[in-house]
């Protein structure tokens, strides 16, 4: 009888799994959620700076306490050949991530191209951005164009084209959406690149425990092992994620670039 009720739970998860899957034809956010560094190619300080901006953006509130819940979410994905880049549908990924509240929101994705089992041979092809249906009165395709012009297209360092690129749209979503000045400075970023900790982030070891199982740096013996240790000691409503998607949606609106 057992075996029959385990089989029988076993075929319920399968299809669940693969009606899921067919619902979504990308994969979901990561449990970061405002970066999702699907083709390896980001540093860990780059995506703590997306992580931690994203969040305090979206957690920023207005003079009169309301909370518009911008968001601004990366992504990049590895493809094996350039045509493969007209598979993906930015509306339809920002739809299912459902980004920023109130459509308050914009997804920057990076196209690589090469070998998917070799990060170090990709190569940045494109970059694009998506941009949410309220979010479209702050920002157009052209002046998203020359945001992308001004940083990642021209800068000769990948990482801190990124984050240029980052605090360029943080500094307009601020200025447009919250009317608050945002200041940043590229040499600081890069002065505190070289020696950052990607643990210095989580205070106490079970943050740290949680950043391991959940961080795609780590190797999978590491999320393996802590993973079994964190089930034993905290149990499976333990952990607990505290990015999540603000409900928005897009309507194609957006702008690309060839790297």
């Amino acid at each position: 009888m057992k075996k029959i009720i385990a089989f029988a739970f076993i075929i319920i998860y399968g299809v669940f799994f693969l009606v899921s899957c067919k619902n979504e034809p990308y994969p979901k956010p990561s449990n970061a959620y405002y970066v999702n560094d699907y083709a390896d190619k980001f540093s860990p300080y780059l995506e703590s700076k997306i992580r931690l901006e994203g969040e305090r953006l979206f957690d920023e509130e207005l003079d009169d306490g309301d909370r518009p819940g911008a968001q601004i979410v990366f992504a990049t994905f590895a493809v094996e050949n350039e045509s493969d880049i007209e598979t993906y549908n930015l509306s339809d990924i920002y739809n299912q991530w459902k980004i920023g509240k109130d459509d308050l929101g914009i997804l920057v994705v990076y196209f690589y191209v090469g070998d998917k089992d070799k990060p170090e041979s990709l190569e940045l092809n494109l970059v694009q951005i998506e941009i949410g249906y309220a979010m479209e009165v702050y920002l157009s395709p052209s002046e998203a164009g020359a945001i992308l012009d001004k940083t990642i297209v021209a800068s000769e360092d990948e990482d801190t084209g990124s984050a240029h690129l980052l605090y360029e749209l943080l500094t307009l979503v601020y200025d447009e959406v919250y009317d608050i000045s945002f200041n940043y400075d590229l040499e600081t970023y890069e002065y505190y690149r070289e020696d950052y900790d990607e643990y210095s982030d989580y205070d106490g070891l079970w943050e740290w425990i949680l950043f391991v199982i959940l961080s795609p740096s780590s190797s999978w013996l590491e999320k393996g092992i802590l993973s079994v240790l964190g089930i034993i000691f905290l149990g499976s409503g333990g952990l607990i994620i505290k990015n999540v998607a603000g409900g928005g949606g897009s309507g194609g609106m957006g702008i690309r670039r060839r790297k």
